[in-house]
């Protein structure tokens, strides 16, 4: 999760941005330490962050924050990665060099990072760092697995009065089906509801009743 000022323009107490689509505000908190300066990208990693939810309002509470220094004003250039973060910084560099880093960014914003996620900015080869999509942007999703492993692999087959689904127990399912539910809330806090009708409209076709 990252959080940049305009530039030239020194940072107050808060990073805050406005998601053009949905409305939602993100504010990153500026540690005191880090309060006056310019030019430059706050960083706090997985897990070291969550996100505080407050109505239409997100706010980055994070247990650590670092920052990377002689952060580009110019979008759209070639810039060396730094060492610990791998973020463009310094001066604009030649893109052969293999280390150089290509630079997204907008005015201001609180959001994460994506890593070549377009596939036609440098040939695929995840040297681009884009810092200035919005967050309710469809970038793809990332899923840490259980302790226990993979999920099950259900089977459905056909039966007279429907499907049959096999693989897991009543409450398993009921489970799986309450999760879907939640993740497709929270999805809605950032997505249009009509781009999800389908996948809404599927699980309650799958509600158990009784």
């Amino acid at each position: 999760m990252t959080g940049y000022e305009k530039p030239d323009q020194k940072l107050g107490k808060t990073i805050e941005y406005v998601d053009s689509e949905t409305g939602v505000r993100y504010i990153f908190p500026v540690p005191e330490e880090h309060q006056g300066k310019k030019n430059v990208v706050l960083i706090t990693e997985h897990p070291n962050f969550t996100l505080e939810t407050d109505g239409k309002t997100r706010i980055v509470q994070a247990k650590e924050v670092g920052m990377v220094s002689e952060f580009p004003v110019a979008s759209e250039n070639w810039y060396l990665g730094d060492q610990k973060y791998d973020i463009p910084t310094g001066k604009k560099v030649d893109g052969n060099n293999e280390a150089a880093r290509y630079l997204w960014r907008i005015d201001k914003r609180v959001g994460l990072v994506a890593r070549g996620y377009d596939g036609n900015w440098d040939g695929g080869d995840r040297r681009s760092g884009g810092l200035d999509d919005r967050p309710s942007e469809a970038l793809g999703v990332a899923i840490e697995a259980a302790s226990g492993g993979a999920p099950k692999k259900l089977q459905v087959e056909t039966a007279d009065n429907g499907i049959a689904i096999k693989g897991v127990t009543l409450e398993e399912f009921r489970t799986l089906l309450g999760n879907a539910n939640a993740d497709v809330q929270g999805i809605l806090e950032t997505v249009r509801s009509e781009k999800l009708t389908a996948v809404r409209q599927l699980l309650q076709a799958l509600e158990i009743k009784g």
